[in-house]
């Protein structure tokens, strides 16, 4: 198995990591801390939870016990300037920041140093520390100052500049070292411009102590080798800290302790994390993106925000963005999600059955998916801490049990293996700090917020939901049950208002054409009349005997047996083939009119047993109150279904549109429930953190945080809501095209080519009225007619669609 390798700063290469101490798994290290002139930014967050992170993966996966010392500086240039900006004392100002920056810590979830060193705690140990350097000759004082001999040093044998030896001798640098102590004063002082302040002459209104040169405070550098040596003495296992510091921060660091001890290796590994930069730019207050802790979780939680670092390697550069958290919200939503799911299987298996149900080995690719993926975060832990690699890796691990469980019946998941995987991603996560739960939980820890309300309250919340439910849905459902008992018809029974007698005719009349377009035995002298014949009948739908025998059937089926209202249909079926005889006849000279009469009468027979079956639909419908725009337009839709001649497609939306016709009555009190449903899910059981997903297999419920489920059926609701306003503009803008093109599909095609833009262009037509001259009498070009035949073809569908619209009723 591989073992842990980190870049060390100081080599510049990956190298394997090993303590101070042979075969110890104690790991000393110090990590430069804050210093307390104002509050924490995004920058602090991302150094101080890369190493928070660090520091668990060494505990918790590597099984080092690490003892961490962080200093805090709390006397320096910038916490002075404050004091006199603000006057107050330089203590209450570094003593509100300091706290403020541990309570910012606890709630980024970082673990607390072992030991916390503050500089004004350690002023005597400062000065011992400086002492040993003047009595050594590795620093010098001057005017009440003391600095740093950087040539002693170096001729001393140790070496200036092993972190970044390019930047030596850059004076900018070195002058941002010593802060406001970098004056034309200090550098008259020091022997070289390389040297660096050890301890600094105060001033009368500054904060100081008593010293062997003088009235003074430490510099900025000496602070923490001073403390370090204190805490863990010659050397450290590993230092840490924000790759700004590289130079001359921890530089001068190692010269000091080395010169201290005079031995070098003072520390074994350098790590340090890479800059932050806010949307592509430097953070600074002037350019107004100077983003604190506070400010950001006020946005995102703090495992939002870890997330985010963790999918950038401690060391690389990293950008903050809006769209990076965003997608660190996702990645938290994903593996929320997928702990969500887990724990509804595992209440359904509790359900089921008692036994721990596995599978024989291999006998699924999820067990050798968990395998590869446990070696490869292994991997990625072993290489540097990537992170990244980490979380990629769960997620395609999440991903792929994702898909098994969809694959699976509930039955046949294998919740040994299911559970193994889920307490190892949550084992993974939690060393990297991205929850908080015992060593009993799985997931995140907080997928069961009942924080918000007692026990007692929770449960006593959720009865009421289900009885004021409960109590709705009876009061849909009761009235309706008893309108079916009572088995009476409720349609209106007086029908002379409605015009349903002479579209019931016109239903007669498609329902025989619809059956001579299929029937066999017709001659082919009958198919040639046909177009003439269907005319002819079309006229009989303003048949007054028709009518009234229509009408009479009506009301024979309101108030009548079915014995009676089948002698009434036969008796009008009879008259419409009377009728339909004498129009054969007319229209042709068929010899065989007998088999003709025949023909008719077994469509009659046909017909008959279509209606009988229509009627005794209504019958059984009846116990429900059909309106009268219901029952006309049923009629309306399936005189329509009888009459098209497309593709089933269509014939089959017209019959479904037609069902719903008679259907509505039911389908409002079942939309009442379904409503009423909908809303225990989304309005009343979310206040109490349940989420209900339903799906073909059935209905699931989660427990989430109630703030986050409100905000999102918020988010939904407004997206619905914008999808309404688009469906709606989309039909307006499709109701005004149709309009427009039954404006335009009024002029017949025949007609089209002498009126409007056309009107003047040509001068002869042939039969169907396409142009076949222009107006100076010059017989038109074949590309040109050709084009005025496609317009004509185009009009000629618009006018037939228009022909459609009317109400032939």
């Amino acid at each position: 198995m591989s073992s842990l390798v980190i870049r060390n700063s100081l080599t510049k290469n990956k190298e394997p990591f090993r303590p101070w101490k042979e075969d110890s798994k104690l790991v000393t290290c110090y990590i430069c801390g804050p210093t307390v002139y104002d509050s924490a930014h995004v920058g602090h967050a991302r150094n101080y939870l890369s190493f928070d992170t660090i520091r668990r993966i060494l505990e918790g996966y590597f099984g080092y016990e690490v003892e961490l010392q962080m200093n805090v500086t709390d006397v320096d240039d910038k916490i002075i300037k404050k004091s006199k900006e603000l006057k107050e004392d330089f203590r209450v100002i570094s003593g509100r920041y300091e706290q403020e920056f541990w309570e910012d810590l606890d709630k980024l979830n970082c673990i607390f140093p072992t030991y916390v060193s503050r500089v004004t705690d350690y002023i005597p140990e400062i000065i011992t520390f400086i002492e040993r350097l003047v009595e050594r000759g590795y620093a010098y004082e001057a005017e009440g100052s003391v600095y740093f001999d950087v040539q002693t040093f170096t001729q001393a044998g140790f070496k200036y500049g092993q972190l970044e030896p390019t930047s030596v001798g850059d004076t900018e640098r070195l002058m941002e070292g010593e802060g406001s102590w970098a004056s034309q004063q200090a550098r008259l002082e020091k022997k070289s411009a390389g040297d660096f302040a050890l301890w600094k002459k105060s001033q009368v209104d500054e904060p100081g102590w008593q010293s062997p040169w003088g009235y003074g405070r430490p510099g900025w550098h000496v602070e923490c080798s001073a403390m370090a040596s204190c805490i863990f003495g010659s050397h450290l296992d590993m230092h840490c800290g924000g790759e700004d510091l590289r130079f001359p921060h921890h530089e001068n660091e190692i010269a000091q302790s080395e010169a201290y001890f005079e031995k070098d290796g003072w520390v074994k590994f350098f790590l340090h994390s890479g800059h932050l930069h806010i949307e592509g730019l430097k953070m600074s207050k002037s350019l107004k993106n100077f983003i604190t802790i506070r400010s950001i979780l006020e946005r995102y939680t703090a495992r939002q925000l870890r997330l985010f670092i963790l999918q950038h390697h401690y060391t690389a550069r990293m950008n903050y963005s809006e769209q990076g958290m965003q997608e660190a919200v996702n990645v938290e939503r994903f593996f929320a999600e997928f702990f969500r799911n887990f724990f509804a299987l595992e209440r359904e298996w509790k359900k089921k059955t008692k036994m721990c149900r596995g599978q024989k080995y291999g006998e699924n690719g999820l067990s050798s998916e968990f395998r590869k993926r446990k070696e490869e975060i292994h991997q990625a832990l072993c290489d540097d801490f990537d992170t990244p690699l980490v979380i990629r890796s769960l997620q395609a691990l999440v991903k792929t049990t994702n898909l098994y469980i969809q694959s699976e019946t509930i039955e046949d998941i294998d919740s040994t293996l299911m559970t193994n995987i889920v307490r190892y991603i949550t084992k993974i996560l939690t060393i990297l700090g991205l929850g908080r739960p015992s060593s009993e939980e799985l997931g995140f820890g907080n997928e069961v917020p009942l924080q918000k309300y007692s026990n007692q309250e929770f449960v006593y919340g959720l009865i009421d939901i289900f009885v004021d439910s409960r109590d709705t849905i009876r009061g849909l459902l009761i009235p309706l049950l008893k309108q079916w008992q009572k088995g009476t018809a409720l349609i209106e029974k007086d029908f002379s208002s409605w015009s349903v007698d002479r579209m019931f005719v016109c239903i007669l009349i498609r329902t025989v054409i619809f059956l001579f377009r299929i029937v066999h035995f017709f001659s082919e002298e009958l198919d040639a009349c046909f177009e003439s014949f269907q005319e002819k009948l079309w006229l009989l739908k303003d048949n007054e005997d028709l009518q009234a025998e229509s009408r009479k059937l009506f009301a024979t089926f309101m108030s009548q047996g079915s014995r009676e209202t089948e002698q009434c249909l036969d008796k009008l079926l009879n008259l419409l083939v009377k009728h339909l005889e004498s129009l054969l006849t007319t229209e042709t000279q068929i010899s065989q009119s007998s088999r003709v009469v025949s023909g008719l009468y077994c469509i009659k027979t046909v017909v008959f047993q279509s209606f009988e079956s229509i009627f005794n639909l209504l019958d059984k419908l009846s116990v429900v109150k059909v309106s009268q725009d219901d029952l006309k337009s049923f009629l309306s839709y399936f005189s329509q279904f009888l009459e098209t001649n497309d593709g089933s497609e269509a014939k089959q939306q017209l019959l479904v549109a037609a069902a719903k016709c008679l259907l509505r009555p039911y389908l409002q009190p079942t939309k009442c429930i379904l409503e009423e449903l909908d809303n225990i899910r989304d309005k009343k059981l979310i206040e109490y953190g349940i989420r209900i997903e339903d799906s073909s297999k059935g209905s699931r419920w989660k427990m989430e945080d109630p703030e986050e489920l409100k905000k999102e059926m918020v988010a939904k609701e407004q997206q619905e809501s914008a999808k309404l306003e688009e469906k709606k503009r989309k039909q307006e803008e499709a109701q005004k095209r149709l309009l427009e093109e039954l404006d335009r599909g009024r002029v017949p095609p025949h007609e089209m080519f002498r009126q409007g833009n056309w009107q003047g262009h040509f001068s002869k037509y042939d039969a169907d009225g396409i142009p076949t001259h222009d107006i100076e009498n010059n017989e038109i070009p074949k590309s040109q007619r050709k084009k005025l035949m496609k317009e004509y073809e185009k009009q000629r569908k618009l006018h037939e669609n228009y022909l459609r619209s009317l109400n032939k009723f």
